[in-house]
């Protein structure tokens, strides 16, 4: 049995290394949050620019690394990230309540307006290689503006996830994590939005 085993891991050892200088094309889809219902304090109007994306490789969304930890393969995608999370907050605002009107970054809102922004910094999968498994990590990360009342309000706001697993070179791994911290990310949004109500 001991022997078995020992022939599984190595066997598993040679399949990641082989697929470990291979890119990962991955593709950005909308997520939706669960748990989330429509509350009847949510009646606010958000108006949402565009998500802008101010990460130096925007097709770049993680890394994948052999068995030592060295980085052999990069995780890239065609898709405009702006829109998946634009569009993953605009469907999840509106699941739990809100009003969604979409505008351009030039808005200007009035004092009885909710202007929602932001501009992505981070979203990015990378695993961490451990003795017999691996630990992938998924980050999305915007700094959120909002517009109301005449006042202006800004906040770093991080979703994050993370996933162990046996191999960590497949493209579904990597858009798993990535998808999860997209959601966690707009929970933490919702729970800001919260906060600006009181």
């Amino acid at each position: 049995m001991r022997a078995h085993r020992s022939l599984i891991v190595a066997l598993m050892a040679v399949i990641v290394q082989a697929c470990a200088f291979i890119d990962n094309e991955v593709q950005l889809e909308y997520q939706s949050v669960a748990g989330l219902t429509p509350n009847p304090n949510n009646a606010r109007i958000i108006f949402l620019s565009l998500i802008e994306d101010s990460r130096p490789d925007k097709s770049r969304l993680g890394v994948i690394r052999n068995t030592y930890g060295m980085e052999t393969a990069k995780v890239l995608s065609n898709d405009d990230a702006r829109i998946w999370v634009s569009n993953t907050l605009k469907g999840n605002f509106e699941q739990a309540g809100y009003t969604v009107r979409a505008v351009d970054g030039a808005f200007v809102p009035s004092a009885d307006q909710f202007h929602l922004s932001g501009e992505l910094s981070k979203a990015y999968s990378d695993p961490q290689m451990g003795f017999f498994t691996i630990t992938m990590r998924g980050d999305v990360q915007a700094t959120m503006q909002a517009e109301y009342q005449g006042r202006r309000s800004q906040k770093l706001i991080a979703g994050q996830y993370e996933e162990e697993s046996l191999i960590s070179t497949g493209g579904d791994l990597h858009k798993r994590v990535l998808n999860n911290a997209l959601s966690d990310f707009v929970r933490k949004v919702m729970l800001w939005l919260d906060e600006l109500k009181s």
